[in-house]
């Protein structure tokens, strides 16, 4: 009876043995495989990440959400970086970034992963995307879109930078410019012009409603010439300082483009223009547009002497104005830069 007690005694001590040591290597396998892979994962990738190890580890086994991660996040698992990627080891991130923690890109977005950004792109570094801005979040650019990625706007540009279209703008989202339309590629409009930011062309329209006049437009006279006022010559007048012509004065009938670079608070330029009417219909000022406008913050300022809204110019008479570019008095300048300035000038006339 003893022998046989002692045998069930040691048949116990050796089952719970092998059960602790059951445990012990389950243990050693569960560790192995929960916390070893993550960390071989993050050593072969390279994967610089700003978080713990225990912020990895819960993130490789999808504990956490993705959004959590801060820095150069490796949301597949591929050994690549796809989320707030700092490429240049400043700590900061510059492709791909996350700005509102939701998990998704929303700045300087590199969507083929080619190193380029695609969307929402930041090109001055402030933050803020200025170009390729998708924003609404469709993933299509709604604003500031570069096209043929030239790294200049084509479609939809906020030039301004007040978050709204005001050249080259696609209002029915058919790739087709419909509104403050530039032509000629010098970043002025010159089609479907709207003026006065209502949403509504005021001038060089392709069509309107309600014509304001019974005649052609001064842009485009008519076949018998009986409609046709506008500017005829250009002259350089006068050169002040150290004030540089960047090129020639370039017209059409009612636009006058300039590019001038001032380099010193006493520098200006002027020009003296030549206006006719050249057809049989008597005619007056409608307007005149400086665009883009002078501003209290613009460096140079343009000005229009000798002729003003209302003024008549009959059939067959003609008669001069005097533009100057100048420094703004206002403001204070950098005496050892060049500001440069690329404006148009824009003259309508109406039947008399």
């Amino acid at each position: 009876m003893r022998k046989r007690y002692i045998d069930r005694k040691n048949v116990a001590k050796s089952e719970r043995k092998k059960k602790i040591i059951a445990v012990v290597v389950l243990c050693v396998v569960i560790f192995y495989a929960l916390f070893v892979p993550p960390l071989a994962h993050n050593i072969l990738s390279g994967n610089k990440s700003s978080n713990s190890y225990l912020d990895d580890l819960l993130r490789y086994w999808g504990i956490v959400s993705k959004q959590q991660c801060e820095l150069n996040c490796d949301t597949n698992h591929d050994g690549i970086c796809d989320l707030n990627c700092d490429t240049n080891g400043d700590g900061i991130c510059d492709r791909n970034c996350d700005t509102n923690h939701d998990g998704i890109c929303d700045l300087n977005c590199d969507d083929d992963h080619d190193g380029i950004c695609d969307r929402n792109c930041d090109t001055d570094g402030d933050g803020i995307c200025d170009r390729n801005c998708d924003d609404n979040g469709d993933g299509k650019c709604d604003r500031n879109c570069d096209d043929d990625g030239d790294g200049k706007c084509d479609r939809n540009c906020d030039t301004n930078h007040d978050g709204k279209c005001d050249l080259n703008c696609d209002d029915d989202h058919d790739g087709k410019c419909d509104r403050n339309c530039d032509t000629d590629g010098d970043g002025v409009c010159d089609r479907n012009c709207d003026d006065d930011g209502d949403g509504k062309c005021d001038r060089n329209c392709d069509k309107t409603d309600k014509p304001k006049e019974k005649v052609p437009s001064s842009n485009e006279p008519s076949v018998n010439n009986a409609w046709h006022v506008g500017f005829t010559a250009v002259k350089l007048d006068a050169i002040y300082g150290s004030a540089v012509e960047e090129e020639p004065v370039r017209f059409t009938n009612t636009t006058a483009t300039f590019d001038v670079t001032l380099n010193n608070s006493n520098d200006a330029i002027s020009y003296i223009f030549t206006v006719k009417n050249s057809g049989t219909i008597n005619a007056k000022v409608e307007s005149i547009n400086i665009i883009p406008d002078n501003s209290i913050n613009d460096i140079i300022h343009f000005k229009v002497e000798g002729i003003r809204v209302g003024d008549k110019l009959r059939a067959g008479q003609s008669t001069n104005l005097k533009v100057t570019t100048s420094y703004n008095k206002d403001i204070v300048v950098n005496q050892n830069t060049s500001y440069e300035k690329h404006v148009k000038i824009v003259i309508n006339y109406v039947q008399d």
